[in-house]
């Protein structure tokens, strides 16, 4: 038994490196100054993944052949869902709730390597269109990807979006981005089993879950917020 303990295989010590460094400390501070709460959704997705599947095909006016991703159209529905709830796209500082005029949208993206993550942040992401915000998100991801991102293109985000769905996890709860006091963590589309005139089916829903700070947002606007993504996510055509 001794001979087994002292042969077995001492353990990995990684240090920090800035980029996880950064992030620890990020992270310990929202915790420790700011109480979370969250609310969570299944998002009915039937005529959204319609809705790109048109798209991508040259329908709605995409005439240049452009193409979207699910992601995409969460994206601008967040930024849409933000200027009719404008108070979650806000920023506390200094004791007091920071409203945004803009709606600056960032976007977790995971580096190479999981050597942590990077915020590209797409400003004024409710007035783009649905062809340009997407090549920039690509454009920016890309680049975050591989460590080459610019710092000022993660300055001003007033709200955060971390999709997780291509991983297949059903519900992502996130931690809050200091300053912002709110984030939407994003899950996969999944099939799942409803009632619908009488008879089971099967219907595509997103889960989704919004962390936010209470100190700025009570859980009613919270969920107002996730009423307005749902509704555009519902009716996609307000995504042009």
């Amino acid at each position: 038994m001794t001979d087994a303990v002292t042969n077995a295989a001492e353990p990995t010590v990684v240090p920090l490196s800035p980029i996880r460094k950064a992030i620890a400390d990020r992270m310990v501070q929202s915790k420790t100054e700011a109480p979370h709460a969250y609310v969570v959704m299944d998002v009915p997705m039937a005529a959204a993944l319609r809705f790109r599947e048109e798209f991508n095909a040259g329908g709605h006016g995409n005439a240049e052949g452009a193409r979207i991703s699910v992601n995409d159209l969460v994206v601008k529905a967040a930024a849409l869902a933000l200027r009719q709830v404008p108070a979650v796209n806000a920023t506390f500082e200094d004791g007091a709730v920071v409203m945004h005029p803009s709606v600056n949208v960032g976007v977790v993206v995971a580096i190479e390597g999981d050597e942590g993550i990077l915020v590209p942040v797409i400003p004024g992401t409710d007035t783009r269109t649905l062809p340009e915000m997407s090549a920039e998100i690509r454009a920016k991801a890309e680049l975050a990807r591989k460590k080459r991102l610019r710092a000022s293109d993660s300055r001003g985000g007033t709200f955060t979006i971390s999709n997780v769905g291509m991983f297949g996890v059903t519900y992502l709860v996130a931690v809050v981005q200091p300053p912002q006091v709110g984030i939407l963590g994003v899950g996969a589309v999944t099939q799942v089993a409803v009632v619908e005139d009488g008879q089971v089916v099967a219907k595509p829903v997103m889960g989704v879950a919004l962390s936010f700070d209470h100190r700025a947002v009570d859980g009613a606007v919270a969920a107002k917020f996730l009423a307005a993504f749902t509704a555009v996510l519902q009716a996609p055509e307000q995504l042009l």
